[in-house]
């Protein structure tokens, strides 16, 4: 695919954003995706792993030297490649402890992010309490200052209330009145804002879902499609198929759209590849086909056989539900290929992606 559809649909920028908990992807991954991302017609990647605890809870802490060199090169890769270069800051509850404390703080992370490069700063409210007082005004205030000291060109924020999903309110407490309306007239009109749509997991974005949000928001969206990501509950699922109910119109309705991919990166590569053709395939799309055409052009002949075989065992049953004796019979069948696809799937197979909070600080991104 020739061009970035940021580049065809002006304002508009299609990307991924590492954003999901579990096991992190490798350095060396991350850089491999920058040229995989420009030749399927993405324009943008956000670094902003639940994993990297500097970007949250313990995000008055800096980078270590190597950590630090990695982001600089990272950055470096796909600025080289054509593309945007994001990184994510969840400054954890800053708002309930906002102090000349925390704004200096601020400031070191501002000027630690500065240095390596990047072209968008997300700030992310997500996954926090939200049942505290002046929640819309604080945050607005926040992002103002954060981007008094930022050198990024675009900035997205995502409110703690990012969805209608009533498992929000549930988990992070009652949404204040009128918070949504708040927030976009405090924001100023620079800052974009994150939404994942009528759920948490959105199947589909209707048009007049967007156009409310729009309302509400006093500004188009940035879509965060949480598909195919398999992160926490889900980690039991692998997610292969195409996109489907996703509207080609989308640049019409809202200012981006970021997806969330799987733990598995190369396995993530195979649904990735076929939203770009929703945009530019419009009422010809067919789920099917690009799930077919996506596999044609990623794998060899015979794993994609396989893979094809057991998308829909992978994504309905899951690990879970396969017996034992129908695990060590996937594990034969894809122990005989020699592909990184294949391997994902066999770590799968082996639980080397079941989700553990405990387990977070074992993992490594070497």
């Amino acid at each position: 695919m020739s061009a970035h559809l940021s580049q065809q649909f002006q304002g508009f920028n299609l990307g991924v954003i590492e954003g999901f908990y579990g096991k992190p992807w490798s350095w060396q991954t991350r850089q491999a995706y920058s040229g995989f991302l420009a030749q399927q017609g993405y324009g943008a990647y956000i670094y902003g792993p639940k994993f990297d605890l500097k970007l949250r809870e313990h995000w008055q802490q800096p980078w270590s030297d190597s950590e630090r060199a990695h982001l600089q090169q990272l950055a470096r890769c796909y600025q080289q490649a054509g593309l945007k270069f994001g990184i994510a800051l969840s400054p954890y509850e800053v708002y309930q402890h906002w102090n000349s404390h925390t704004r200096q703080a601020l400031v070191k992370k501002m000027s630690e992010i500065n240095a390596i490069g990047a072209d968008i700063l997300c700030i992310l409210f997500d996954d926090m309490r939200g049942d505290v007082p002046e929640l819309a005004v604080n945050q607005a205030e926040i992002c103002d200052f954060i981007a008094q000291h930022s050198q990024a060109k675009e900035i997205i924020m995502c409110p703690t209330y990012y969805s209608d999903d009533p498992v929000l309110e549930r988990i992070f407490g009652a949404k204040p009145e009128g918070y949504l309306e708040l927030l976009g007239d405090r924001l100023d009109n620079k800052f974009d804002v994150f939404w994942t749509g009528p759920s948490v997991w959105s199947v589909a974005y209707p048009p007049e879902h967007l156009q409310r949000v729009a309302s509400q928001l006093g500004r188009k969206p940035v879509i965060w499609d949480n598909y195919p990501v398999n992160d926490m509950k889900n980690w039991h699922y692998l997610f292969l198929r195409a996109f489907k109910d996703r509207l080609a119109s989308m640049p019409s309705l809202t200012r981006g759209h970021f997806v969330n991919p799987m733990n598995q990166a190369q396995l993530s590569k195979i649904s990735l590849s076929t939203l770009p053709m929703v945009y530019q395939q419009g009422e010809q799309y067919d789920p099917e086909h690009a799930l077919h055409q996506a596999l044609t052009d990623l794998v060899p002949r015979e794993l994609a056989a396989q893979l094809a075989q057991d998308v829909a065992d992978f994504a309905d049953r899951g690990f879970k539900l396969l017996s034992v004796e129908e695990v060590e019979r996937l594990k034969a069948r894809y122990g005989q290929f020699d592909h990184p696809m294949a391997q994902e799937v066999l770590g799968w197979l082996n639980k080397e992606y079941e989700f553990d909070a405990n387990q977070v600080q074992q993992w490594t991104q070497d």
